[in-house]
């Protein structure tokens, strides 16, 4: 964030900090039903 020139690093940080932040829970529930599935069958 000192380095004024490195707007497109700091850009593409935040689009794959907001990736992580949105597709971090929906794994989480997508990993637990199949741990589920696969405990219960």
């Amino acid at each position: 964030m000192t380095k004024p020139k490195s707007t497109t690093i700091t850009d593409s940080g935040w689009t794959v900090s907001l990736w992580f932040a949105v597709l971090s829970p929906a794994l989480g529930i997508v990993v637990g039903f199949l741990a589920l599935f696969l405990f219960y069958h």
